[in-house]
């Protein structure tokens, strides 16, 4: 019996030391888990926007986090307040609307509080919405009226005529139309019209603009676009016509390349 209670203690003993071995000393070595990145801040963007009566613009609401890294948070977990909702309101979306009829220069301040954390965006974090001019924005049925009078009727338009006028967006026109001399017949969107020199800088550029880049001009839009030929109008059907000598160098016809300047040599 009594080496069993001493194979017992040595038991103990034994097993005490494993113990302490094992945990280092009887504390945790291991690495602790990093604190959870906590919201410090947040702030809304654009800062400021210039819109007409009517007009909107969204804003967005940024976190900063203890950690410094930055999130877009979502503005279903924000509450948006505006400081002037006579000239501008802004919904659950964070959608700011200008009222309509609302006065030009007024101001309102947009701001933002994170529903979880309490946290509202300072003054200078805050979306600061500017009442603009009735003229921003899309066209209505009575600044378009004023476009085609202006087409039709100003001076510095008449002297141009016949022309084709258009407002519009990448989607589509917004407005449009026609301006004549009288009698004259409606030029449409369609309509070919002979070019002049200042027009196929303008219409190079447009189609540069359309390829995304001159990097992107293929071979064809090369061969066109350097002028090395001659045109009679622009289309989707439009042809070169390679010019005889003699009639370069009498002017009649424009010509270009690195022979004859560039990128035009009129």
């Amino acid at each position: 019996m009594k080496n069993w209670i001493v194979n017992r203690r040595w038991l103990l003993i034994l097993l005490t030391a494993l113990l302490a071995s094992c945990s280092g000393g009887g504390g945790f070595s291991g690495t602790p888990p990093p604190p959870t990145a906590t919201l410090t801040s947040v702030a809304l963007s654009p800062l400021t926007a210039t819109v007409g009566p009517g007009g909107t613009t969204p804003l967005a609401v940024t976190g900063t986090y203890s950690d410094g890294s930055t999130a877009i948070l979502l503005a279903s977990d924000e509450t948006f307040q505006s400081s002037n909702t006579v000239a501008v309101t802004v919904n659950a979306d964070g959608l700011a609307t200008v009222v309509a009829g609302a006065i030009t220069g007024v101001t309102a301040t947009i701001s933002a509080t994170d529903t979880a954390s309490g946290l509202v965006t300072s003054p200078t974090d805050s979306t600061v919405v500017t009442v603009g001019s009735a003229g921003i924005g899309p066209p209505t049925p009575t600044s378009g009226s004023a476009a085609s009078a202006t087409a039709k009727n100003n001076v510095m338009c008449t002297a141009i005529q016949p022309f084709y006028w258009e407002i519009g967006e990448a989607g589509s026109a917004l407005a449009s139309g026609s301006s004549t001399q009288t009698g004259g017949s409606p030029v449409t969107a369609s309509k070919i019209f002979a070019t002049a020199s200042a027009s196929k800088w303008i219409y190079a550029m447009y189609v540069v603009q359309k390829r995304g880049g001159a990097a992107n001009l293929t071979a064809d839009d090369i061969k066109f676009l350097t002028f090395t030929s001659g045109y009679s109008n622009m289309g989707s059907l439009t042809t070169a016509a390679l010019p005889d000598a003699a009639a370069v160098e009498s002017g009649q016809i424009w010509q270009s390349g690195p022979e004859y300047g560039w990128p035009i040599r009129l």
